[in-house]
């Protein structure tokens, strides 16, 4: 499947015809916050049919902004979705989502440490099995989708992986009573992105081809949870 920038927009205007529908029909669900999700996600989409102009255009400075604001929407994801959870959970789950919200800002001040130490400490994190990891920032693509690439410091093993990113994302929510199904729909949309970035052997177009399908994804999350309340 190739991807462009007129799909990018196109799914980042059903975002938007959804922020308006839930402001006119379910004006009560944006009482829980679920429209400044959607309104991260839209985001996300038009960033990504902006950046299908400048991509492989790794010395242009509009290609390294756009490549840093993805970082920095990337970087707040598991954020705003715990914090999402935390909001709209009673008090006993309120305690699950505030350890994985402390956990969530631990892993991002290594991350960004990680970021800003790069060529300072004698070690980059190599491209060899870090898919996202590179020798400058930029926004690239190859068959199918765009993907990304950022400058990191090697850690020696004490790095903010991936597979922490995700466990603490989705995890906390499967041991709430609300969001369980929730974190289930979650899990399973990025087993099925993995999936095609696999299929398409361009497996390292995982991250952002999950943002690149968030507005469908969203829908499928946000509507439940908005006709499922009580």
């Amino acid at each position: 499947m190739c991807y462009n920038s007129e799909m990018s927009f196109a799914f980042a205007s059903i975002g938007l015809v959804s922020i308006v529908y839930l402001y006119t029909y379910k004006k009560s669900a944006t009482t829980t916050g679920i429209q400044y999700i959607l309104m991260f996600y839209a985001a996300m989409e038009l960033l990504q049919g902006f950046q299908y102009f400048f991509v492989n255009q790794c010395s242009n400075v509009v290609n390294i902004f756009l490549t840093e604001i993805a970082y920095l929407l990337v970087l707040v994801q598991p954020l705003m979705w715990n914090m999402f959870y935390y909001f709209n959970s009673d008090n006993c789950d309120k305690k699950i989502f505030l350890v994985a919200i402390v956990s969530f800002v631990v892993w991002m001040i290594v991350d960004v440490g990680s970021r800003l130490l790069y060529n300072k400490t004698g070690e980059n994190k190599p491209k060899v099995n870090n898919p996202l990891a590179s020798d400058k920032v930029c926004t690239k693509k190859q068959k199918t989708h765009l993907y990304w690439e950022w400058t990191s410091a090697d850690f020696g093993g004490l790095n903010a992986t991936f597979l922490s990113y995700f466990m603490i994302w989705f995890i906390p929510a499967l041991f709430s009573n609300r969001f369980r199904m929730t974190s289930v729909l979650m899990i399973a949309f990025a087993i099925l992105s993995a999936v095609i970035a696999g299929l398409s052997g361009e497996f390292f177009t995982f991250a952002s081809l999950w943002c690149y399908i968030s507005i469908p994804i969203l829908l499928c999350v946000s509507f439940n949870f908005i006709y499922s309340q009580k």
